[in-house]
């Protein structure tokens, strides 16, 4: 039978080390660790596992430590991984079978990445299952791989089931930047050594990260135009330059571009549900329904696809039939409502909590009309998180009493205070129950955070015509209808509004 090392870099990793090592108990016969320079319990950790130890000066080249691991690494066959990874306990077996074998071969296995906070996660599948020989290196100072030194040396490329869970981006969005801006100067280097399509995305896409777009879109765009791009990588260039349009509220380039994406690789949920939420914003209730659905159906044939799709974005279902209800219930579509309810019902029994369902069938009586009652209102505040709060707003905003509306946005507001659709909410609300002023003090002191929503900037502008100044209403309706000139059915109201504020001026003026 052959043996497996477990072969590691790792450098101040007390915090996920221990997991990752007792993830990999029974199913390796050695551990090979290599440290560029930890100052906490890293090694007290490796210890306690038996590994063995060696030290590597950093020279700001992860290739150049993995292979200086191999050298060390005693096994037949070398599973590497991250201290951050875990092995899931159910591909042990299938490791076991597979080095049985004396073939010269590597085995893409998928590494899923997990993030709570956003609901959101993607899978890579790489090579992390070889079988050992001298002349097999990692190449890539950052975002190494083993797999051109694979192929270069004829080795076989099979397709495993082998799954291992990232946890290491399970972290603040400041985390993540942080993350990327500490690999950003290592991939510089590399770019400048090595112009390949991957390498120009893998830039795009820490740019992108850390918000420089301008930067993004260059690196995202030089990857498009090498002929050996892959098919799936390409279609991801097309699904961050699209992010970036959609940034910018060109949601017309936005959903071009999202089209693109899904003709080359029609195969991920995410941009199904991206296009949805563009078409949405283009006021396209039918396309965009359309989408919700077809995300849906992708999400459940996600595992067929898994082991040769390349990358998934995956995406808590939940939040596809949330979204989809808001959709179906805003154009009152019965057999909609019926599709993603039944769907939601799946899911949450699948989850078996009792209160979800609880709250699933409050949903549907306040849409059918039901009053919000105090309890009521203490279960949704209980339940209403930011994946189904759209869905909640509109079930509240189409409730007659404004005491009860206001009851709950003002908590809603002290839970969500940087929503710009809850401040919306209130802020109309506020207006309804005749006190413009404080809506527009509501709007006014979230400027930052409304300046790129075309509809909080619409009603802020009303809301100063409304209560007779002129000017900044004017002044409103001038910079909506120059920063979003591509919204074909706000425009010509926009420009009319605009016209007839500018002739009062004009007659106040002389």
């Amino acid at each position: 039978m052959g043996t497996l090392t477990l072969s590691m870099i790792v450098k101040n990793e007390e915090k996920y080390l221990k997991e990752c090592l007792e993830s990999v108990k029974g199913v390796v016969d050695d551990i090979v660790i290599v440290d560029t320079g930890s100052t906490d319990n890293t090694l007290e950790i490796a210890k306690e596992y038996k590994a063995k130890i060696y030290h590597f000066d950093w020279i700001n080249d992860f290739s150049a430590a993995r292979n200086y691991a191999l050298q060390y690494s005693p096994g037949d066959w070398i599973l590497y991984l991250d201290a951050d990874e875990r092995l899931d306990p159910a591909s042990k077996s299938e490791i076991k079978k597979i080095i049985n074998t004396n073939e010269r071969a590597g085995y893409y296995c998928t590494v899923k990445s997990i993030d709570d906070d956003s609901k959101f996660e993607h899978s890579i599948r790489y090579i992390r299952l070889f079988k050992k020989s001298p002349e097999i290196k990692f190449t890539g100072k950052v975002h190494e791989q083993i797999i051109h030194s694979l192929k270069e040396n004829k080795y076989k490329l099979y397709h495993s089931s082998i799954l291992i869970n990232h946890v290491g981006y399970n972290i603040s969005y400041d985390g993540k930047k942080a993350k990327a801006e500490r690999n950003l100067s290592i991939l510089i280097e590399e770019y400048n050594y090595n112009h390949s399509a991957y390498t120009a995305f893998k830039l795009g896409q820490t740019y992108f990260l850390i918000g420089k777009y301008d930067d993004c879109q260059k690196y995202i765009n030089i990857a498009l135009e090498q002929k050996d791009i892959a098919q799936e990588l390409k279609a991801d260039c097309y699904f961050y330059l699209s992010q970036i349009e959609l940034l910018k509220s060109d949601f017309v380039n936005a959903q071009k571009l999202i089209d693109k994406a899904i003709e080359l690789n029609p195969k991920q949920t995410f941009y199904y549900l991206m296009n949805s939420k563009i078409y949405e914003f283009l006021n396209d209730n039918y396309k965009a329904k359309l989408y919700a659905q077809k995300a849906m159906e992708c999400y459940k044939n996600m595992y067929k696809y898994e082991k040769t799709n390349f990358q998934n974005f995956y995406v808590d279902p939940k939040v596809i039939s949330y979204h989809g209800l808001k959709l179906s219930y805003q154009s009152n579509d019965a057999d909609s409502i019926e599709y993603f309810i039944t769907e939601l019902y799946k899911l949450i029994r699948e989850e078996n909590v009792a209160e979800k369902i609880q709250l699933i069938k409050l949903m549907e009586s306040i849409f059918q009309g039901r009053e919000i009652t105090e309890d009521i209102s203490q279960v949704l505040l209980k339940y209403i998180d930011k994946n189904n709060l759209e869905l909640f707003l509109l079930g509240i905003s189409r409730q007659k009493n404004n005491s009860i509306k206001y009851n709950l946005l003002s908590k809603l507001i002290e839970k969500f205070p940087r929503n710009v659709e809850v401040i919306k909410n209130l802020a109309t609300l506020y207006d309804d129950m005749n006190n413009t002023k404080a809506a527009i003090n509501l709007l006014e002191s979230n400027r930052e955070l409304i300046k790129d929503d075309p509809a909080a900037l619409f009603y802020l502008a009303s809301f100063y015509l409304k209560i007779q100044d002129v000017q900044k209403s004017y002044e409103l309706f001038v910079m909506i209808e120059n920063k979003f000139s591509y919204l074909t059915e706000m425009l010509p109201k926009v420009k009319v509004i605009r016209t007839k504020l500018e002739n009062v001026i004009k007659k106040i003026s002389n």
